[in-house]
This record gives structure tokens, C-alpha cells and sequence, in this order.
């Protein structure tokens, strides 16, 4: 099975053309049954797939994304 990890600088609830376009491609991974996780910041987190693992993307903050 293929896996995928999405880094995403913004996620919904956000309102972005990055937070859409991820939401949509997590969405046509899912209808190909591509098992996948996206990495998100923690407030963004609301869903099992979507993982919170930085507060903002600082430089200092990216570390937290290593150790996840």
C-alpha cells in the first residue's frame, strides 16, 4: 500500500487556496484508497488523518515535526 504524508502550512478551518487544495487532494487519496496523514499545525487538527504537530512554522517550531 502506498503511503503519503502531507506537510501543510494551513489547513481548515482556515481559509486558503492551500488549505482547499490539500483538503481536496486528502479527499482524492482517500477515493484511491492511498493511506495518508496530514501534518498540520495543531490548531488545524480535527480530524484521525490530520495531525497537529506545530503551533506556528517557525524554524524552532519545525522540530516538532521530527520527533512526532
Amino acid at each position: 500500500m502506498t503511503r503519503i504524508a502531507l506537510i501543510a502550512g494551513t489547513y481548515a478551518p482556515d481559509r486558503c487556496g492551500v488549505a482547499h487544495y490539500t483538503d481536496r487532494l486528502r479527499i482524492a487519496l482517500s477515493n484511491q484508497a492511498i493511506e495518508f496523514v496530514v501534518l498540520t499545525t495543531i490548531v488545524a487538527a480535527n480530524e484521525p488523518t490530520v495531525r497537529g504537530v506545530v503551533n506556528d512554522w517557525h524554524l524552532r517550531d519545525l522540530l516538532a515535526i521530527t520527533t512526532n
